[in-house]
């Protein structure tokens, strides 16, 4: 289990960055801005972003609020017998802005009640709380990534 919202993959792929680039294009919905550019049902999308000059930079589509989905960040490369995709899933920024926010908001309590009140047992549930927060915030990451890794592959290896 990582211990930060970030996690790493590569994928070696026997088909050329073009192919990939392709299929990740008729999986992919544009933003609201580019929407102009497909013609197909809403239902064929299984991804909300954007495929550009070998770069991505997509999340899986939901139909309920999903506060950990990752997003998808991937490089394309060309190599002689196919493509290698470098991958990144990380927390949206304003996810991890609120939670961090949230979680200096907890400590600063905690510091408060340890240091001004004494009242270390109200300071030590405040960081524990912290902690517990933290931790479901991780899995729950964790959970959405492997959901998304399994769906690009999909995508990626028909």
């Amino acid at each position: 289990m990582n211990l930060l919202p970030y996690q790493q993959s590569i994928l070696v792929l026997p088909f050329s960055a073009q192919e990939i680039i392709l299929k990740l294009s008729q999986t992919v919905k544009p933003f609201s801005g580019d929407e102009y550019l497909s013609r197909k049902p809403i239902d064929t999308f299984v991804f909300n972003g954007w495929v550009r000059e070998n770069k991505f930079r997509i999340s899986r589509r939901i139909t309920h609020a999903e506060n950990f989905l990752p997003l998808i960040l991937g490089k394309i490369e060309t190599t002689s017998k196919g493509s290698i995709v470098f991958v990144t899933y990380r927390i949206f920024p304003t996810v991890l802005f609120f939670m961090g926010f949230f979680c200096l908001i907890l400590l600063g309590a905690a510091s408060f009640y340890a240091i001004t009140q004494k009242d270390f047992l109200t300071a030590g549930f405040m960081v524990l709380i912290t902690l517990g927060i933290y931790a479901i915030s991780i899995l729950d990451f964790n959970q959405k990534v492997k959901l998304s890794k399994n769906l690009l592959e999909k995508t990626l290896s028909q």
